[in-house]
């Protein structure tokens, strides 16, 4: 397991505090939460950067640029149906993650984050999964010789793995496309990540983790155990991705501040996988000192 954190933790650090702060709590990468070309919420959105210097920044501390990630959606409904057409943009949100796309090829940053999202009104979900995958297709397309994959997240009517599978496997045509998976939102539609991450398979590159105490944020481990439990079931089964450490202080400001959220959060994560490590490892072999006939 490879610990990485997002910056939804601390919106008013700049890139260069997220680095160093990446390198000093023992982080191996950070999740780079943006919201596109334009007006922003973070001091550190990559995407009002210049992006060599994004790559040089986070270069220069041994730190991965994980992801960019996007609120990008692909379930914009035609309406009325097919005379709609004629009144929407309905390659928009294709253009812009394109244009994203190229940003975090330009930056060396390996995913790039998406959502399906959800159905609309009294629509079938056989029609909502075909228009959203169509979309995808295009984006995953646009993901070829860039160095970059599409990284589809759990939420919405597409919260559980099997749901997530459901677009992967109509839209994947060049094995562009995997999945991140938010354990919370998994686990708030009834699903535990021992079935997730069974299911997904190679595809789950990575996983999202969070800490909340009375409904708020609180420090990651400091949740009374869940996370705890969820990276022994990680460990288990020897998952070689990236646990990104999520605390919501972007949203809920009264939260507390990413220093203390997230110190000892690499160590917790980096803690589980070698303890299990240890237990795997075959004991050593045995001399007696004697020679075999």
């Amino acid at each position: 397991m490879k610990p990485a954190f997002s910056t939804v933790a601390c919106p008013e650090w700049t890139l260069d505090e997220v680095a160093s702060a990446a390198r000093r709590m023992s982080f191996d990468g950070v999740e780079l939460r943006t919201f596109g070309f334009g007006e922003t919420q973070l001091n550190c959105d990559p995407m009002q950067t210049d992006p060599d210097k994004v790559r040089s920044i986070f270069s220069a501390c041994g730190v991965v640029p994980l992801s960019l990630a996007t609120s990008l959606r692909f379930d914009e409904r035609v309406w009325p149906p097919v005379l709609g057409l004629a009144f929407m943009d309905d390659e928009a949100m294709i253009r812009r993650c394109r244009r994203i796309i190229e940003a975090a090829s330009l930056a060396g940053i390996p995913y790039v984050r998406v959502y399906g999202y959800q159905l609309h009104g009294n629509e079938s979900r056989k029609s909502a999964v075909r228009r959203i995958a169509a979309r995808l297709r295009l984006a995953v397309d646009a993901c070829r010789n860039t160095g970059v994959q599409l990284l589809l997240e759990n939420g919405g009517s597409f919260a559980t793995s099997d749901q997530l599978l459901e677009l992967i496997e109509q839209s994947d045509m060049h094995n562009l496309l995997c999945a991140a998976y938010s354990a919370p939102v998994g686990r708030s539609a009834g699903e535990t990540l021992e079935t997730a991450s069974a299911r997904l398979g190679e595809k789950l590159h990575v996983v999202k983790m969070k800490d909340i105490a009375e409904g708020r944020p609180v420090r990651f481990g400091d949740g009374g155990g869940r996370v705890q439990r969820d990276l022994h079931v990680l460990a288990s089964i020897g998952f070689a991705g990236w646990v990104v450490v999520e605390h919501d202080r972007l949203w809920v400001p009264e939260a507390c501040n990413a220093e203390e959220a997230l110190s000892g959060a690499a160590a917790l994560i980096l803690g589980e996988h070698a303890r299990h490590a240890r237990q795997e490892r075959p004991p050593a072999a045995t001399h007696s000192g004697s020679v075999r006939a």
